[in-house]
């Protein structure tokens, strides 16, 4: 997506571009797929409208094919599913009383004491939520998700997504009527007619199919005296180049560029990346929630989340009948890229038939679908290697790395598409234009 919004960019500004795609398909992984009638995207994904910027262009790229969803997301705890943001009584009756004072007191008590400094995302969350929220939801949740225990990974994961998520705004959201906002990303956002997919087909449409090429792989990134000066494709075509924007995995791109970069820069670059396995089951049946996202954070669960793609636009399924698309992260070496379709389906299926969300013969059929670079693991250290690693790439004055893996940064939608045209507009800048 921000390789597309970077030609986007380009061609507004009237410059000549091509965008190199290795996939036969653009978007990278914020698509939407078919099955049949079904449809389903890469991810529980979502739009913000967090950036002025970014929602000014998807508006005029979509049009009215962006519609406000207000639906919260669940949490399954103790045998039951509790909504999020979370309600009182909710809490009350999953966790009990004295589960939610103690945590309404440990959240009062971090936000009266010394702010948050210095520390891994475990020590991090824990200082601010308390441990009993931060233990019985955050950290188990992503320890499964990044593959790493909590201790290990930076607090830069979090993001923005748990902004609002404090002592005041737990017990504000926990005992709020209903219909009043939340004060965190969970609960309502926009989304495309047609599925997330539609952002990027609608970018690609912009760049014009003449500047896009599929199916074409960097292979080499040649430079001398400060900058980039060809790209070889697919190990034969060499492509003379004014300058470049990058959304390859940034350790990947290291290693593309002739003459190699220093070995110390190499070895700051040793970044990692999960893969995602979505599972998606067909349902007879018009509807299983009404939530946006169902999170699953204990370990016992062999998927972090699902999603019901028909509760963020009907036309994802027919008429009377519904999907759910189980998010399953993993690293390669794992055993879950070579792991049979059959078996994974089975597995998701038996698993929500055995908490009572489904029953075994309503399931018309299943596929799945896995992603590479889904996620970039942000562990403890990652800044310093990363402002190393850019730090060498800076001597470069026509290169800029955009996108969630150019930089290596967990990036959303609302990040990338106005971090692509600034990119764009820094390199004609330093061509000489205005």
């Amino acid at each position: 997506m921000a390789g597309l919004a970077a030609g986007g960019a380009a061609r507004r500004r009237g410059r000549p571009f091509l965008i190199l795609e290795r996939a036969g398909r653009t978007g990278g992984n914020c698509v939407t797929f078919a099955h049949g009638p079904f449809r389903f995207d890469s991810g529980a994904h979502r739009f913000h409208e967090h950036d002025r910027e970014a929602t000014l262009q998807v508006r005029r790229l979509l049009s009215d094919g962006l519609k406000r969803v207000d639906v919260p997301s669940q949490v399954y705890a103790r045998g039951r599913f509790v909504t999020f943001p979370f309600k009182a009584a909710e809490l009350a009756a999953a966790f009990g009383w004295r589960f939610l004072l103690r945590v309404a007191g440990e959240m009062a008590a971090a936000r009266l004491g010394r702010k948050n400094r210095g520390g891994d995302f475990a020590a991090r969350k824990t200082r601010a939520y308390g441990p009993t929220l931060a233990g019985s939801y955050l950290l188990n949740y992503s320890q499964k998700l990044w593959g790493l225990p909590a201790g290990r990974l930076s607090d830069e994961i979090a993001g923005n997504r748990l902004r609002g998520l404090n002592g005041w705004g737990l017990v504000r959201d926990a005992f709020a009527a209903a219909g009043n906002p939340a004060t965190h990303l969970e609960g309502a956002f926009a989304y495309p007619d047609g599925g997330i997919g539609a952002i990027s087909d609608s970018l690609a449409a912009e760049c014009g199919r003449e500047n896009v090429r599929t199916g074409a792989e960097v292979r080499r990134v040649f430079h001398e005296n400060g900058r980039i000066r060809a790209v070889q494709v697919n190990g034969g075509e060499v492509l003379a180049c004014a300058a470049v924007l990058s959304s390859i995995p940034l350790d990947r791109f290291l290693r593309l560029l002739d003459p190699a970069p220093p070995a110390a820069v190499l070895a700051a670059a040793a970044f990692a990346y999960r893969r995602l396995a979505l599972v998606a089951l067909f349902l007879d049946r018009e509807t299983v929630s009404h939530a946006a996202t169902l999170y699953f954070p204990e370990p016992r669960f062999p998927f972090t989340r699902i999603c019901e793609p028909r509760n963020r636009w009907r036309g994802m399924a027919p008429e009377g009948r519904t999907s759910l698309v189980a998010e399953i992260p993993f690293s390669t070496g794992s055993g879950i890229e070579s792991l049979a379709e059959e078996r994974l389906v089975e597995t998701v299926r038996s698993t929500l038939a055995g908490i009572g969300l489904i029953t075994g013969n309503e399931v018309l059929g299943g596929c799945v679908r896995r992603l590479d670079d889904a996620y970039p693991v942000l562990d403890r250290g990652v800044e310093d290697r990363r402002r190393e690693v850019f730090s060498y790439l800076g001597r470069f004055a026509n290169l800029r790395c955009i996108g969630r893996n150019g930089t290596f940064r967990y990036l959303h939608i609302h990040h990338l598409l106005p971090d692509a045209a600034r990119a764009v507009g820094e390199l004609l800048a330093g061509e000489g234009e205005s």
